[in-house]
């Protein structure tokens, strides 16, 4: 039986005119800021969340400097994955707060989307129940408070969602939904196979019957995608480094997803990430975290029971979600190992499931006990983020520099050595290079990446492994090589951590010991007498 929310729908492949009109009541946006500035604020200020952040900000300030990606600065992600963070970067404000800044502004949009989408599968109550945990939950699940491509990449497919839910079957309907899922694409390469299953879609149903009409219909989201990949490709293609475009953007990724977990023990990651959370009785948020998951497959019940009494429109947008709900799970599967930051990606799916579920509860008798676990579970996570504050005041109270981690200490004590401070291999932390306003003694970035030989290959050519790039690293003879004190700096390449610890041994001498990293200078300077033990 259709209700009077279904009938004020209107059927976006039957009827409808103009541009889809995204309107979402002020009172939400305002609501949806405030929790985000909230929980994301004592966020702003360490130095390092997580190293994949460091290294998106420095592959952005390489990119500012006027080098496409992965020509000067390599890193694994697709292209357009660093627009945002030289964007930010070019702030006038401390990088580091600029990049958090940017991605609460990402948080906010992709949570204002979350709400319109559940606004269209059940009720406004859905709406703010689903943004306000996709808001809570994204900021504690994995690296939920550093800025990633995560974070990045969900706003477009979030975007193409609404846009293919409240679009007319136009072909440029579809060519802006392939658009969309482009941009996504090319800033978390794995959301590819999302594309790929949506695409499935278009065709198998919403192109039906099957003939020039839906052909046209793939045809003009194919177009979408292909459009903005062909455009990341295009400076490449002018600058002469097509190549470099190829074997970093497609070649690495596929080696990158074959050199691990098959898809059945991803999925057993993929899970079970999932269920720590839940389970974990000492973390403040495993009540939120329940909420969204477990409400989220509880969520798919209702739908479910609710399906024959939908209207075509409400089908038709529940659809559309599970869809992509299935299409970025088998993204995430299909990406190689399995980090808990990447569920990030389907916390706004699985946030619009759960506002479902709850919605629906709280429409029963069982909102007597609903209610209060409810809110129980949503104010538990405020002590982390309380005592986030505290910290933040403290610091601020006693005059100390609102940035701050080891990597700040790190800069600032090579900063007190003068130009040859810049000339410094950084195995750990590597931000400062970006605090120092220094040059990475190497085109790889992160510094993981050096102990992968698969990956070398496509950053540095065939013949490049772990032994030859540490070899080349340390015959530039940096004056300063910091290393954490207990390390596995090349993971299970035995010959270039022997490499590294010789020279190390012969050529390099402890100058400052910094919050469980070692400072080495060479000796060769400290004989010269150019520089002081202290700085």
């Amino acid at each position: 039986m259709e209700t009077e929310r279904d009938k004020s729908l209107v059927d976006p492949v039957t009827s409808g005119h103009g541009m889809p009109r995204l309107a979402v009541p002020v009172g939400v946006v305002l609501y949806l800021t405030a929790l985000t500035a909230f929980l994301r604020a004592p966020s702003l200020f360490p130095a390092v969340i997580n190293w994949d952040e460091s290294t998106y900000m420095l592959v952005g300030r390489s990119l500012l400097a006027g080098n496409l990606p992965y020509v000067a600065a390599w890193e694994i992600k697709p292209p357009l994955a660093f627009l945002p963070f030289a964007a930010f970067l070019s702030l006038p404000m401390s990088g580091v707060v600029a990049v958090r800044l940017g991605g609460a502004l990402y948080v906010i949009a992709s949570a204002v989307l979350v709400y319109a989408c559940s606004r269209e599968v059940a009720s406004h109550r859905a709406g703010v129940l689903a943004g306000t945990l996709f808001v809570t939950v994204g900021s504690v699940v994995g690296a939920g408070h550093a800025t990633m491509t995560e974070h990045l990449a969900i706003l477009p497919l979030l975007g193409a969602l609404w846009w293919l839910i409240r679009a007319r079957a136009a072909y440029s309907d579809f060519f802006v939904a392939g658009a969309l899922m482009g941009l996504a694409g090319m800033t978390r390469i794995n959301l590819a196979y999302c594309a790929l299953i949506v695409g499935l879609y278009v065709v198998s149903v919403d192109s039906r019957p099957l003939g020039k009409r839906g052909a046209l219909h793939i045809c003009a989201y194919g177009l979408g995608g292909t459009f903005v990949v062909c455009l990341t490709a295009l400076p490449y293609l002018v600058q002469g480094h097509a190549r470099v475009w190829w074997s970093s953007v497609v070649l690495a990724h596929l080696e990158f997803s074959r050199a691990y977990d098959g898809v059945g023990e991803a999925f057993v990651t993929y899970v079970s990430n999932m269920g720590e959370a839940v389970v974990d009785l000492r973390g403040w948020d495993s009540g939120l975290q329940a909420l969204l998951w477990i409400g989220g497959i509880a969520g798919l019940g209702v739908l479910g029971w609710r399906w024959s009494g939908m209207s075509h429109a409400g089908r038709r947008a529940s659809a559309l979600l599970l869809v992509f709900l299935a299409g970025t799970s088998l993204a995430i599967l299909e990406s190689g190992a399995i980090r808990q930051h990447y569920l990030i990606q389907v916390t706004p799916f699985f946030a619009v499931l759960a506002g479902l579920f709850l919605d629906a509860l709280l429409s029963t008798p069982a909102r007597l006990v609903a209610v209060p676990v409810l809110t129980l579970c949503l104010v538990m996570p405020l002590r982390p983020a309380l005592v986030r504050y505290e910290r933040m005041w403290g610091r601020l109270a006693e005059g100390r520099p609102m940035v701050h981690g080891p990597a700040v200490d790190i800069a600032s004590y090579l900063a007190r050595q003068g130009e040859a401070g810049e000339d410094v291999w950084l195995t750990t932390d590597h931000l400062a290079y970006l605090l120092l306003d220094a040059e990475p003694p190497s085109r790889i970035i992160h510094p993981t990446v050096l102990g992968r030989a698969f990956l070398l290959r496509h950053a540095l050519g065939p013949q490049s492994t772990p032994e030859t790039e540490v070899s080349r690293i340390l015959e530039t003879k940096p004056a300063f090589i910091v290393v954490r004190a207990t390390a596995k700096y090349l993971g299970v390449r035995p010959r270039a951590r022997e490499l590294l610890t010789r020279a190390l041994r012969t050529d390099y001498t402890v100058a400052a010991r910094i919050r469980g990293r070692v400072v080495y200078r060479r000796r060769s300077l400290e004989e010269g007498g150019t520089l002081s033990a202290d700085g």
